[in-house]
């Protein structure tokens, strides 16, 4: 998200270095090449993970995972756990400091139970939720997928 603020605020910057006047065809002409590489992708993103996240609470430890919805606890063990898989960008998958997008931060982990059951675990819970999966869960099969477009499909 800080990204997006300092991407942000270098093309007002541009912009008004620029000293383009300020006529609605301009504005729209000159803001319509950002919206469409950061603002609108971003925004996607973020409703999609903060729609699949809200209301829930994660509790994660080598014992399992406590999930919390409307006061409703259900404990999943480990044992019960079959695989993790992470979908995260390139630039996140390679654990790189260089960010391209604002929404490269975004990722999220798919756990399928040994009864079928799928939960995501977003990004929004913790920014290292794979290390946190990953150090708690070391004995299990954990995979790492590259997509571009981290979205959560439920």
């Amino acid at each position: 998200m800080s990204s997006l603020l300092v991407l942000t605020s270098c093309y007002i910057g541009l912009l008004i270095y620029a000293e383009i006047s300020l006529e609605k065809r301009e504005i729209l002409i000159f803001s319509l090449p950002y919206l469409i590489l950061f603002f609108i992708p971003i925004a996607i993103i973020h409703l999609n993970h903060y729609i699949k996240s809200k209301g829930i609470i994660y509790k994660i430890d080598e014992t399992g995972i406590i999930k919390s919805v409307k006061n409703e606890e259900e404990f999943i063990p480990t044992t019960n756990i079959k695989e993790i898989t992470f979908f995260m960008t390139p630039n996140r998958f390679l654990d790189s400091a260089t960010r391209s997008f604002p929404f490269e931060d975004y990722y999220y982990a798919e756990i399928i139970t040994t009864d079928k059951k799928v939960i995501f675990i977003s990004s929004f819970f913790s920014t290292k939720i794979d290390k946190v999966l990953e150090v708690n869960f070391k004995e299990l099969n954990i995979k790492k997928l590259k997509t571009i477009y981290p979205l959560i499909n439920a």
